[in-house]
Protein backbone atom coordinates (compact mmCIF):
# COMPACT_ATOMS: atom_id res chain seq x y z
CA UNK A 1 0.00 0.00 0.00
CA UNK A 2 3.21 2.66 -0.32
CA UNK A 3 4.76 3.60 -3.14
CA UNK A 4 8.44 4.32 -2.63
CA UNK A 5 10.19 7.59 -4.74
CA UNK A 6 12.80 9.92 -4.40
CA UNK A 7 12.51 13.00 -3.11
CA UNK A 8 12.09 15.89 -5.85
CA UNK A 9 13.80 14.86 -9.02
CA UNK A 10 14.25 11.57 -10.66
CA UNK A 11 18.48 10.58 -10.77
CA UNK A 12 19.22 12.88 -7.98
CA UNK A 13 22.04 12.94 -6.48
CA UNK A 14 23.67 10.33 -3.85
CA UNK A 15 22.06 11.29 -0.44
CA UNK A 16 18.76 11.64 -1.38
CA UNK A 17 15.97 10.83 0.45
CA UNK A 18 14.02 8.44 -0.07
CA UNK A 19 9.88 9.32 0.66
CA UNK A 20 7.32 6.60 0.90
CA UNK A 21 3.58 7.86 0.86
CA UNK A 22 0.52 5.96 0.82
CA UNK A 23 -1.72 5.05 -1.67
CA UNK A 24 -4.28 7.11 0.48
CA UNK A 25 -2.33 10.36 0.57
CA UNK A 26 -3.82 11.31 -3.13
CA UNK A 27 -7.00 12.17 -4.46
CA UNK A 28 -10.19 11.50 -3.75
CA UNK A 29 -8.28 10.34 -0.30
CA UNK A 30 -7.94 12.93 2.37
CA UNK A 31 -6.01 12.40 5.83
CA UNK A 32 -8.71 13.02 8.55
CA UNK A 33 -6.99 11.96 11.55
CA UNK A 34 -3.01 10.69 12.83
CA UNK A 35 -3.16 9.99 16.69
CA UNK A 36 0.34 10.44 18.93
CA UNK A 37 0.78 7.37 20.34
CA UNK A 38 3.88 5.44 20.39
CA UNK A 39 2.62 1.52 20.30
CA UNK A 40 -0.24 1.35 17.44
CA UNK A 41 -0.64 5.16 16.33
CA UNK A 42 -3.62 5.33 13.75
CA UNK A 43 -4.44 7.35 10.94
CA UNK A 44 -7.85 7.89 8.83
CA UNK A 45 -8.47 8.67 5.61
CA UNK A 46 -11.94 9.65 4.29
CA UNK A 47 -12.91 8.95 0.62
CA UNK A 48 -16.51 10.07 -1.25
CA UNK A 49 -18.09 6.25 -0.44
CA UNK A 50 -15.42 4.74 2.36
CA UNK A 51 -13.35 5.53 5.47
CA UNK A 52 -9.59 3.61 5.70
CA UNK A 53 -8.11 3.12 9.34
CA UNK A 54 -4.35 2.14 9.25
CA UNK A 55 -2.00 0.87 11.84
CA UNK A 56 1.18 -0.53 12.68
CA UNK A 57 0.28 -4.18 14.09
CA UNK A 58 3.41 -6.06 13.98
CA UNK A 59 3.54 -9.50 15.08
CA UNK A 60 -0.50 -9.96 14.76
CA UNK A 61 -1.60 -12.03 11.94
CA UNK A 62 -4.31 -10.21 10.08
CA UNK A 63 -6.66 -13.91 10.15
CA UNK A 64 -6.48 -14.04 13.91
CA UNK A 65 -8.00 -10.43 14.32
CA UNK A 66 -11.52 -10.00 15.69
CA UNK A 67 -13.19 -6.46 13.90
CA UNK A 68 -16.61 -5.36 15.27
CA UNK A 69 -18.72 -1.88 15.01
CA UNK A 70 -20.67 -0.40 17.69
CA UNK A 71 -22.10 3.06 16.60
CA UNK A 72 -19.29 4.78 15.18
CA UNK A 73 -16.50 3.15 17.18
CA UNK A 74 -14.40 0.22 15.72
CA UNK A 75 -13.15 -2.23 17.73
CA UNK A 76 -9.95 -4.51 17.22
CA UNK A 77 -9.51 -7.32 19.34
CA UNK A 78 -6.11 -9.68 18.37
CA UNK A 79 -3.40 -12.27 20.23
CA UNK A 80 -0.08 -10.49 19.45
CA UNK A 81 2.26 -12.58 21.36
CA UNK A 82 2.22 -10.87 24.84
CA UNK A 83 -2.26 -11.78 25.34
CA UNK A 84 -4.70 -10.29 23.57
CA UNK A 85 -4.03 -6.79 22.02
CA UNK A 86 -7.37 -4.55 22.35
CA UNK A 87 -8.36 -1.18 20.58
CA UNK A 88 -11.49 0.80 19.93
CA UNK A 89 -11.10 3.72 17.26
CA UNK A 90 -13.65 6.89 17.04
CA UNK A 91 -14.79 6.76 13.36
CA UNK A 92 -16.42 10.09 11.62
CA UNK A 93 -19.37 8.09 10.86
CA UNK A 94 -21.34 4.65 10.64
CA UNK A 95 -19.86 1.99 8.63
CA UNK A 96 -20.65 -1.36 6.93
CA UNK A 97 -19.55 -5.05 7.71
CA UNK A 98 -17.37 -6.54 6.72
CA UNK A 99 -14.25 -4.96 6.25
CA UNK A 100 -11.57 -5.25 3.53
CA UNK A 101 -8.55 -5.75 5.29
CA UNK A 102 -4.43 -5.90 3.55
CA UNK A 103 -1.19 -5.75 5.52
CA UNK A 104 1.67 -5.14 3.83
CA UNK A 105 5.23 -5.72 3.97
CA UNK A 106 6.05 -3.15 6.66
CA UNK A 107 3.36 -4.90 8.95
CA UNK A 108 0.80 -1.69 8.82
CA UNK A 109 -2.54 -2.91 8.21
CA UNK A 110 -5.25 -1.21 6.20
CA UNK A 111 -9.16 -1.67 7.29
CA UNK A 112 -11.31 -0.28 4.40
CA UNK A 113 -14.67 0.39 5.73
CA UNK A 114 -17.92 1.34 3.34
CA UNK A 115 -20.03 4.18 4.37
CA UNK A 116 -23.74 3.42 5.36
Amino acid sequence: MTTDRIAGQLNREPGAVLYRETLFERHPWERISQSNEERFPVTQWIGIKALVVSLPLPGVDPDGLRLSVHGTRLILQAPDGTGTFSKDIDLPYAVEMPPILVKDEKDTLYILLQRK
